[in-house]
């Protein structure tokens, strides 16, 4: 009866604690970028050498845990502490338009391993294939 009594009490503490560190478990891991420190919104400057020319502005935005943005074509956005995909809307695109390149599917896995300095995030990009500079608006 008393290991029933302490199962009850520790379910309720962390049912209690649980919000109050979600935020905190979403940068948890050791080396990883801090989801706090990546607040505001960042408008793509560059892709290595290539600078945005997109005609359109290319952007993302973090408030708490929520993500929203624009491609250069298409609006996204979704709670990084879901386990649900990011939403985006389905607007067919004319013409050549840059890839986006904060990786919808898994941005955190991409965001954790960027660098910061100051308001300049130096993202890397998927496959190794260079990094994007974002600059915090």
């Amino acid at each position: 009866m008393e290991s029933i009594k302490e199962a009850c009490r520790l379910a309720f503490t962390c049912l209690i604690l649980l919000p109050a560190t979600l935020p905190g478990l979403l940068s948890a891991q050791e080396g990883l970028l801090d989801i706090d420190a990546l607040q505001g919104r960042w408008t793509l400057l560059s892709t290595d050498t290539t600078k945005n020319n997109a005609g359109s502005e290319l952007w993302f935005e973090l408030q708490g845990t929520r993500i929203s943005g624009f491609d250069g074509c298409n609006h996204f956005g979704g709670d990084l502490s879901s386990s649900r995909p990011l939403i985006r809307s389905q607007r067919g695109c004319e013409g050549e338009r840059p890839e986006f390149p904060l990786d919808l599917s898994k941005p955190m896995a991409q965001l954790g391993i960027a660098s910061l300095e100051g308001n300049e995030l130096t993202l890397p990009l998927t496959g190794s294939k260079g990094v994007a500079i974002f600059i915090r608006q």
